[in-house]
């Protein structure tokens, strides 16, 4: 689905100028900000479970995911038969204990989609080719 430049996919959607609800609060706490966050951290000293779980948040935020280093090779990666190398690795990457599972399986994700843009492409081209076969007899 293609939209037309300069028209709105969402022509019943917010009106331009309108701030969102997360800006608005922002913009009526921000004169308060110093006085909320020395409550924070006073409850928090306190024993205010909340407050010190809101506190430590803040200060040591989630681990993010990080994916362990492999070795591809991207000149490589445009073809299928690679792709299925790459998989077997995984598979004996997890078993080894080398990547966790999760990561495994987001690489796996990320080759499929390789596959199926390089078939993609692969069909593309028959077509293309079909085409001309057929243009070639008329």
């Amino acid at each position: 689905m293609t939209f037309k430049k300069g028209k709105s996919g969402n022509p019943n959607g917010r009106p331009s100028g309108v701030t969102n609800k997360r800006t608005q609060l922002f913009k009526l706490l921000e004169p308060h900000a110093e006085e909320l966050i020395a409550k924070a951290v006073e409850l928090a000293c306190g024993g205010d479970v909340h407050a010190l779980r809101l506190c430590l948040e803040r200060l040591i935020p989630k681990a993010q995911y990080e994916i362990s280093p492999l070795d591809i090779d991207a000149s490589k990666t445009n073809e299928i038969e690679y792709l299925a190398i790459i998989g077997k690795e995984l598979i004996i990457a997890v078993s080894n204990g080398t990547i966790t599972s999760k990561e495994a399986q987001t690489v796996s994700t990320l080759l499929e989609k390789q596959r199926k843009l390089i078939e993609h492409g692969v069909m593309k081209r028959q077509l293309e080719e079909i085409k001309e076969a057929i243009q070639d007899k008329i």
